[in-house]
């Protein structure tokens, strides 16, 4: 998967802060989603500004200013 550097950095950041937090994610390149199709059908719209992090339960983060590791931490936590 090849991202630009900004989003390659907000990977980073949600891998490692997943990590600490005990949670699972799954990277998807929406470009390329090789078996993950339905997923991005489901999730991603036309008009949505990436990187995208989304729950289970529909809630989402979009677009590169809202991945700081403190926002990241709490919506992983689920707050």
């Amino acid at each position: 998967m090849r991202l630009p550097p900004d989003q390659a950095g907000c990977v980073r950041e949600v891998v490692s802060i997943a990590r600490q937090e005990g949670a699972t994610v799954s990277i998807v390149d929406v470009n390329q989603p090789a078996g993950f199709q339905a997923l991005v059908a489901r999730w991603v719209g036309p008009n949505d500004v990436l990187p995208i992090l989304v729950r289970p339960d529909g809630a989402r983060l979009e677009g590169i200013e809202e991945f700081g590791p403190r926002r990241v931490r709490r919506f992983i936590r689920g707050k």
